[in-house]
This record gives C-alpha cells, sequence and structure tokens, in this order.
C-alpha cells in the first residue's frame, strides 16, 4: 500500500490524480486518509511527551496510574498496549529497572541527606549492598557474591583439570 501511495506522490503532477490513483487502483478516499494520517512514530512521539510530564510531576506513578492521569489529562481513553509500547522505549531497560527500583526502595534514605556528599555516600553504600550482599531473584534469590564465588571456584577447578 505504501508503495502504491509514493508511487501516486512522485507521478500525479505528470499524470494528474485521478489518473494515477485508478493506474495503481487505489480509491480517492485511501489517497486522502493517507495523506492526513500521522505514522505511529508521530503519534508516539507526543504520547511520549505527555507521559514524560507525568513522570516528571509524579516520579512513583507506575503504568496504572499513569494510564488513569493520561485519561484525565488529554480526556480519551490511552490503548494499554500503545501506552506500555512507549514506555518500554528506553534504550537500556535493565539499567532502567535498576533505576526505578533503586529509586523507589531507597528513597527515604536519600530524601533524608543534606549534603551531595551525604548523596555520593549513601549511592555507594547500597549499590556494594546490592552488589555483594542483597538477594536477587533473577539469581534464584542468591547473592551475587556467592555467585561470583561459586563461579570463580568452578573456574579455577576447570583450569586445574
Amino acid at each position: 500500500m505504501d508503495e502504491k501511495i509514493e508511487l501516486v506522490k512522485v507521478q500525479r503532477h505528470r499524470y494528474g490524480l485521478n489518473t494515477c490513483l485508478r493506474a495503481v487502483g487505489l480509491s480517492k478516499g485511501t489517497w486522502h486518509y493517507r495523506q492526513r494520517r500521522r505514522s505511529g512514530a508521530e503519534r508516539d512521539v507526543a504520547l511520549k511527551a505527555e507521559i514524560v510530564s507525568v513522570i516528571e510531576k509524579h516520579p512513583g506513578y507506575g503504568f496504572r496510574r499513569i494510564q488513569a492521569e493520561l485519561k484525565a489529562r488529554l480526556r480519551r481513553p490511552i490503548n494499554h498496549k500503545r501506552l506500555r509500547r512507549v514506555l518500554n522505549q528506553k534504550d537500556n531497560l535493565w539499567i532502567e529497572s535498576f533505576w526505578g527500583r533503586f529509586k523507589t526502595e531507597n528513597a527515604e534514605v536519600l530524601l533524608a541527606c543534606d549534603t551531595e556528599s551525604e548523596v555520593a555516600s549513601v549511592v555507594e553504600e547500597r549499590l556494594v549492598y546490592y552488589n555483594r550482599a542483597r538477594r536477587h531473584s533473577a539469581l534464584d534469590y542468591k547473592r551475587p557474591m556467592e555467585i561470583l564465588l561459586s563461579t570463580l571456584k568452578a573456574g579455577n577447578i576447570a583450569e586445574e583439570s
């Protein structure tokens, strides 16, 4: 369909719109609809700007609250699948997930800090905890340090064999 539309765009000044549409088998209604319609990417850019605005105002909101806030702001429902697709357009989902969880779990401690150096010290202490002592569901509820040590031990045994 898009190829036909492009062909008509290129040739319509030479042969006329009606002749081109008849030649490729498109109706005038389809032609004009396609000309007015914005692409999905263009529509998503506008929605993403609204989503960012909601997140900036309410950083703790999850998917459902963001959806409700958008519905109230835009005065129309937002399809949940489209919202999830736009929300998941991030460069690095793993780190986004980590920082989201990190901020949620440590919000009170971080807000209690008075200086930038206190924040840096809290973040460093929490990162050490996350990377060494905290049990992770993705690691079968083992600590990362346990996994590292067992992997190193297994690697040394494999090297000796």
